[in-house]
């Protein structure tokens, strides 16, 4: 029998696009003689977010340079010692606002889910002084 896997549910608000989601699981890692198992969802591409934009004369547009995006990944790539590592970045990888690591994938799924609405909810100094500041993104 083949293995089936149940994506994370994220609540995602409107203006934004999924690039990729290779796989987000609920599943938990299995490990056999120090290799995972199941190495498709602990990978170092999971997830990419990124913000979309209504521009007048060009409809709507992805990675403007006002735009944000969200990155998800297993580092290192199928280790099972790693973590997930979520990057938040504005226009390019040369602007990051914020990354976290860790095991957990409720927390990361909260952070992802809270930073989306924030970004949403706010210019870019202050969502960059809301996640200096807020106990969330410790």
């Amino acid at each position: 029998m083949e293995d089936t896997f149940t994506l994370i549910p994220l609540r995602i608000p409107s203006g934004w696009a999924i690039l990729y989601n290779n796989g987000f699981f609920e599943e938990e890692m299995k490990v056999e003689n120090g290799v995972i198992k199941n190495f498709l969802a602990y990978k170092e591409d999971i997830l990419h977010i990124s913000q979309i934009e209504y521009q007048e004369q060009k409809g709507y547009v992805l990675n403007s340079p006002t735009s944000y995006a969200l990155d998800l990944g297993w580092y290192p790539d199928s280790d099972p010692n790693g973590e997930y590592k979520l990057t938040f970045l504005k226009s390019d990888w040369t602007n990051i606002l914020y990354e976290y690591k860790s095991k957990d994938k409720n927390e990361i799924k909260g952070k992802i889910e809270l930073l989306l609405q924030l970004a949403n909810l706010n210019n870019e100094s202050n969502l960059r002084n809301k996640i200096s500041i807020d106990p969330r993104f410790k």
